[in-house]
């Protein structure tokens, strides 16, 4: 099914009532149905007391309170071990056992005789590396058939994994002692665990997975920054809170948002035409190409070529190329027009990078590490807004129309934001048609005398 986050900051003073809260964030009736055993897989990863190293008692009380609170009241304990850990040692020291016992919760010890491991052969296709470290078959303990488990690991640093977690902790109680023979090969066991069809359920992970954080950054409970994804500080939720807030104002300041359109419309034709050069009749005498993006009617002057440029956003296509026929063939001006496209992707793109740019100047620099982590996450946010401007940009323009006057166009092609974009360019010479764009330097030719 759908998969779900969540994460809650917690204080000592709070601990228990930030568990329910956070499984209740979590989905918990939603993923677990009610009527069924439900397993706590407790993670000893020492037998001696070690601060999260192990699962911690408060953790796993504040776990059985919210389930029976919830009606779950079929509750079980897991223990698996491993060959460095004893388990009935660890569960004593971690105060597991007084956790359990003080609210009458049995466990299961699956390492026992008694419990029968059952051969598992995926239906849909072949392991990728378990069927080679386990040559003799692939064991699962019978007992967690059809139980709801409750995973309860400490995320934490691995010395073979590099992290090890929820995701984890659930290979510990589904393969036998010798697990640890998987540990050069640990992603690609989670997928023999945990994905049921590889070839139809890993391209739907991969794209829930950025979507999914997304969510998580735009609800505040984490930070990108850079490339990584971090837990959200008391310093980063202000940082946050002042974002968000200058971004939804940005979002209902219709005046500004268009104003900062036109001007990366501008800015953004002006690149595009940055190869581009007249020169017009025999003597190649150079002209100058004047851009000028407005809904009114530029004047224009007898050693320049004026291209006029109007979108999508104030006029429409006809009216543009009603302009360009009304000016005749003999009109020194070109008629431009840029596409309305992606309006709504573009809006909220914009808004985000005023925003982040705000928030950053009004913050100042910063000097904590939490303030520095912070600053970062937004610095985060006006790189991937900006770049999405860019491409935005990229598609409007490459969908730019010119036409001479007369109403004549024709499509070439031009370099925009280092992407080789379609874009429709006039063709100046009306008798020969024979002048081309090609994606470096342009040397347009115009027909006539020179003057």
């Amino acid at each position: 099914g759908k998969g779900k986050v969540a994460v809650v900051k917690t204080s000592p003073q709070t601990i228990m009532e930030d568990i329910e809260r956070v499984m209740r964030l979590a989905g918990l009736e939603t993923a677990l149905p009610k009527g069924v055993q439900t397993g706590l897989k407790i993670n000893i990863s020492w037998q001696t007391w070690y601060p999260a190293c192990s699962t911690t008692p408060w953790q796993l009380e504040g776990a059985i309170r919210t389930l029976r609170k919830n009606g779950y009241t079929d509750l079980v304990g897991i223990h698996n071990d491993t060959v460095v850990v004893d388990t009935s040692v660890g569960e004593a020291n971690n105060k597991h056992r007084f956790v359990t016992d003080q609210y009458n919760v049995p466990c299961e010890y699956l390492y026992n005789e008694d419990f029968e491991w059952v051969e598992y052969k995926p239906k849909k296709r072949p392991f990728l590396v378990l069927d080679k470290v386990y040559p003799d078959g692939v064991f699962i303990p019978k007992t967690l058939v059809g139980k709801n488990i409750v995973h309860l690991p400490t995320v934490k640093t691995h010395v073979f994994t590099t992290v090890t977690g929820a995701m984890k902790n659930a290979f510990g109680g589904l393969l036998h002692r010798n697990r640890h023979w998987t540990h050069s090969v640990i992603h690609e066991t989670l997928v023999d665990l945990l994905v049921s069809d590889l070839k139809s359920d890993r391209p739907r992970l991969e794209q829930q997975v950025p979507r999914l954080l997304k969510q998580l950054v735009d609800a505040g409970q984490v930070m990108a920054v850079e490339t990584e994804y971090r837990l959200q500080t008391r310093e980063g939720a202000l940082w946050t809170h002042d974002f968000n807030r200058r971004r939804t104002a940005a979002l209902n300041d219709d005046q500004r948002i268009n104003s900062k359109r036109a001007e990366l419309l501008r800015d953004g034709a002006k690149q595009a035409l940055k190869p581009v050069s007249l020169q017009q009749g025999t003597s190649r005498q150079p002209r100058k190409l004047a851009l000028e993006l407005s809904s009114s009617r530029p004047t224009t002057s007898s050693d320049e070529v004026t291209l006029w440029i109007r979108d999508g956003w104030t006029d429409d296509e006809k009216s543009v190329l009603n302009d360009a026929r009304a000016a005749g063939v003999d009109s020194p001006m070109l008629f431009g027009y840029l596409p309305r496209l992606h309006h709504e992707e573009l809006k909220q793109a914009i808004a985000s990078h005023v925003a982040a740019q705000e928030t950053l100047d009004a913050h100042g620099p910063a000097s904590t590490p939490e303030a520095i982590e912070a600053r970062k996450a937004v610095e985060t946010h006006l790189e991937i807004s900006q770049h999405r401007i860019q491409e935005l940009l990229g598609h409007i323009v490459g969908g730019a129309k010119v036409f001479l006057g007369g109403g004549v166009r024709e499509s070439k092609s031009v370099t925009f934001l280092n992407e080789s974009l379609p874009m429709k360019k006039a063709v100046f010479c009306q008798k020969r048609n024979t002048f081309t764009f090609p994606t470096k330097k342009v040397n347009v030719l115009l027909c006539g005398t020179a003057k």
